[in-house]
């Protein structure tokens, strides 16, 4: 007899009431009890600092260990407690990974009076401050939201040159920069030999792009290299991970492969021939990089599952044990379609 490692999902619809009545402890369930959102938020955030927890794992075991004792106002069950406050938007708001409870964010003229103070350059820079990758700046508020254009949409959002304090494409008048050329004698002339060096140097400049890449289309442009009068690259040199994965979407590059034959034709890009070395603080998967899924949809993924004739999860792991896994099929479908998972038996086609 098989025992599911979620009842909860999978007897949902077929006679679930709660754990005490699954465990037979006839304890009330987190969901039953009013708990203070806000608080439990505080609450979890200054523990999970001072303990240095990463995960919920950890979190169980340092409470269970150190014998922390938990307000009647903040559930132990951090998902169940909140799944029906329209506040909640996941588990990250307790780690730290997500922005503050939605309402209680600054107003959008102090939101920009603090944005502005940070002297970013792009809205690429703002979502890395966010992330904390700027040591040199202060730790991002809870107040400050990750999605600005989002949150202050019908209350005053302009723009990211308004909201950041500076200017580009499309935004405000037209500047007038000056010429390629007169701009590398100006890094010959000071010694600006990276891009570091060149942001310091433009300043608040009005007559200097922010990246010299705006002179691509100039026909005395050869690349960064040539820009700055150097003959060896490094990995300053290199186009902002936003930059290229907007570029990968825009050319539709789907593999590595098609990655390095599009870096091969655009040298003028400098693009890394390791995008994972490169940037490794903001890598997370090909997927993402290129901006889709290899696995196919939940849908078709479910009729090859069926067509296997499994019956459970234990015998899904079983079976791929002894045969190769297709490679556009997950090994763990309730991860990749966790937002249109319903249990193994939906997924497997078990008759109820």
């Amino acid at each position: 007899m098989e025992i599911p490692s979620q009842p909860n999902k999978v007897y949902k619809n077929r006679g679930w009431i709660s754990w005490g009545d699954w465990f037979g402890t006839f304890s009330v369930a987190t969901t039953k009890k009013k708990f203070d959102l806000e608080k439990a938020q505080i609450f979890y955030r200054d523990l999970i600092k001072n303990y240095n927890i990463k995960n919920r794992k950890q979190l169980h075991e340092t409470i269970k260990k150190n014998k922390i004792i938990i307000p009647s106002y903040v559930p132990l069950s951090l998902s169940n407690a909140f799944r029906n406050n329209p506040f909640y938007k996941g588990e990250a708001i307790f780690f730290g990974w997500g922005t503050r409870i939605v309402g209680h964010f600054w107003n959008f003229k102090k939101s920009r009076q603090f944005t502005r103070s940070l002297n970013l350059k792009s809205s690429s820079d703002y979502k890395k401050y966010c992330k904390g990758l700027f040591n040199n700046l202060p730790k991002k508020p809870l107040e400050l939201p990750f999605a600005p254009g989002q949150v202050y949409k019908k209350n005053g959002w302009k723009g990211w040159g308004d909201y950041i304090g500076y200017q580009n494409k499309g935004e405000g008048p037209k500047k007038s920069f000056l010429t390629l050329h007169e701009v590398k004698n100006l890094m010959i002339k000071y010694k600006i030999r990276n891009l570091d060096e060149y942001h310091k140097f433009r300043g608040k400049r009005n007559d200097l792009p922010y990246h010299p890449i705006f002179y691509k289309n100039d026909k005395e442009w050869v690349n960064l290299l040539d820009f700055f009068n150097k003959k060896k690259y490094r990995e300053e040199f290199f186009l902002d991970f936003m930059v290229v994965k907007n570029l990968m979407r825009k050319n539709k590059i789907r593999s590595k492969n098609e990655y390095l034959d599009f870096r091969k034709n655009n040298k003028n890009l400098i693009l890394p021939s390791n995008p994972i070395k490169c940037y490794s603080t903001l890598w997370e998967s090909w997927e993402d990089f290129f901006g889709f899924s290899k696995f196919i949809n939940f849908n078709e993924a479910k009729k090859y599952a069926k067509s296997l004739n499994i019956k459970s999860w234990s015998n899904w792991n079983a079976y791929f044990k002894k045969n190769k896994r297709p490679d556009n099929i997950p090994a763990k479908p309730y991860n990749t379609y966790k937002k249109n998972w319903k249990g193994w038996d939906d997924f497997l086609g078990v008759s109820n």
